[in-house]
């Protein structure tokens, strides 16, 4: 039962690729988190990398993580806002 909330992230993730401002994955059981009114503004690259495929994401939430609810988050100027690589019951609103 974790809660994420009131953070202003800005202007990362420049020269990386796969990655996530906010990042949290592998686990079915830690249900029950919430993230809700944070901003994300300008994650994403501004070099030009190597790899294809590039993702800067806002929330990664990555690898079945579970239980996740996700609200009054603004996300401007990002490559991505959200996303869930499985997992179950991750809401977003």
């Amino acid at each position: 039962n974790n809660l994420f909330e009131h953070n202003f992230i800005s202007r990362i993730s420049y020269e990386c690729t796969d990655t996530g401002a906010f990042y949290t994955g592998r686990s079915w059981a830690q249900r029950g988190n919430v993230a809700r009114f944070n901003t994300f503004d300008n994650v994403r690259n501004i070099e030009r990398l190597a790899q294809k495929g590039q993702r800067q994401i806002a929330f990664y939430i990555d690898d079945q993580m579970s239980g996740w609810d996700f609200y009054g988050n603004v996300i401007q100027n990002c490559n991505t806002g959200v996303f869930v690589g499985g997992g179950r019951d991750n809401k977003i609103h």
